[in-house]
């Protein structure tokens, strides 16, 4: 089937890549139909142009916030998003140490169900533990945040003792 993500970044690119890694892990070895992984639609949006009803969201299988500014999104797009994310979505939240982004104290960090505390350098992502298989891995070095899970939240992938994905339910979303 078909899955749509939604981007909200203010350079968009790069997540077509990701989708076609992702149909990728989906396949089967040996199986006929492995080529009919399920398609990836990408759209892109800046902040200013988000959604600001949760409505809008329907049909969203995953919203990516790539090096968010919390700043930048008006309480209509956040109220929409937290909605969203309470109802059962999906949000990734993609940080840069190159651009760093403050998350206490505002809605982004309320959010998450994780707080960053630095970054840590990774050789590889070789040994990526992970509740769902992650094929083909990432190859090279990687600088990437240092994640503690918050209370109730439930760590979603790791690299040796670096967490990195956290995951909480919240009525049926994470």
């Amino acid at each position: 089937g078909s899955r749509l993500v939604l981007s909200i970044t203010e350079n968009p690119g790069g997540l077509d890549l990701l989708a076609d890694a992702a149909s990728a892990s989906e396949a089967k070895p040996g199986d006929p139909e492995a080529s009919k992984g399920p398609t990836w639609e990408i759209s892109y949006f800046k902040p200013v142009s988000a959604p600001v009803h949760w409505q809008s969201y329907q049909g969203v299988d995953a919203v990516f916030l790539h090096l968010p500014e919390p700043a930048r999104f008006k309480e209509a797009q956040v109220r929409a998003l937290r909605r969203w994310v309470e109802l059962g979505g999906h949000l990734l939240v993609a940080l840069s140490a190159k651009r760093p982004v403050t998350l206490a104290g505002n809605w982004l960090g309320e959010l998450l169900p994780c707080t960053v505390e630095g970054n840590v350098d990774l050789g590889s992502l070789e040994d990526l533990d992970r509740k769902e298989g992650v094929t083909p891995k990432p190859t090279g070095a990687f600088s990437v945040a240092r994640l503690v899970p918050a209370a109730a939240a439930a760590t979603a992938a790791m690299q040796g003792p670096a967490v990195l994905a956290c995951s909480r339910e919240r009525s049926s979303g994470r």
